[in-house]
């Protein structure tokens, strides 16, 4: 299947479909956005390129949004795994917390107490 076909078919499905980019926006084109700028509790494909020259710009503009990961100057790029890694964290952690609202963290942990009978025998 072609990648064109699988983008029309996410698309009609209603998955919104994200591109990882590393080039900056053009003018009129909408501005990139942090992994913590998306809703990751919709449905959303993530499109990662790889690690030089990233994802083919066709692509990048057939997507519904584009992302990049913030990063200290003078880093170029994070490899296709690490960013990707990165992006489904922050995914994992919105809908973690959208799974539990209102639940308060708990409190640090404590180390349990053996039973007698899972002790190990006194030296004597």
């Amino acid at each position: 299947m072609s990648l064109s076909i699988l983008l029309a078919q996410l698309k009609v499905a209603g998955v919104r479909t994200l591109a990882s980019s590393v080039h900056e926006p053009r003018d009129g084109e909408q501005p990139l956005l942090a992994p913590w700028e998306v809703d990751w509790c919709q449905p959303v494909a993530l499109l990662v390129g790889n690690e030089g020259a990233g994802l083919p710009e066709e692509v990048e503009r057939s997507a519904d949004a584009r992302i990049r990961i913030p990063m200290a100057s003078g880093i170029e790029s994070l490899n296709a795994a690490a960013a990707a890694a990165v992006v489904f964290y922050e995914a994992a952690r919105q809908r973690n917390s959208a799974a539990a609202p209102g639940i308060q963290p708990s409190a640090p942990s404590q180390t349990p107490k053996t039973p007698d009978a899972m002790r190990p025998p006194e030296k004597t």
